[in-house]
């Protein structure tokens, strides 16, 4: 497995916790890499994927309420919701990510965690909001 799946497996893994817990956010990370060897490279790209939401996180839930319609963020059910977010962190605040493969992982990651509608739930989503970034600029 490739060491970005890893660190959003993570990533997914430490923001499903903070949901279920409510734990903050930093506390909930902590005690998830207190219980596992993590390579550097693999924490640190799981902690950029946790910084960004948690310094975005509005705006990223945000677009996620724009881009369902007719749903609500708070309907979503967690491991969808928790995709989004990791995905559209990359898509909307880190450039160096390809969107094409940022969409991909977060469409493996859905058939791995989600329900049986949700690859091509957070596949209509993505596309949705890429479409809607390359608009804006």
């Amino acid at each position: 497995m490739r060491r970005r799946t890893k660190a959003r497996i993570w990533a997914l893994q430490i923001l499903y916790a903070h949901e279920i817990t409510r734990a903050p956010l930093p506390q909930t990370c902590e005690s998830f890499f207190a219980r596992r060897k993590a390579n550097k490279e693999k924490k640190a790209y799981t902690q950029r994927i946790l910084d960004c939401f948690e310094n975005n996180r509005e705006a990223i839930d945000r677009v996620i309420e724009e881009s369902v319609a007719n749903w609500r963020i708070e309907r979503l059910s967690l491991i969808d919701k928790n995709i989004l977010r990791i995905s559209i962190c990359e898509l909307l605040h880190m450039p160096d990510i390809p969107a094409k493969a940022s969409i991909n992982e977060a469409i493996v990651l859905s058939h791995w965690f989600g329900g049986d509608d949700s690859p091509r739930f957070i596949n209509g989503v993505l596309d949705s909001i890429f479409h809607q970034a390359l608009k804006a600029r």
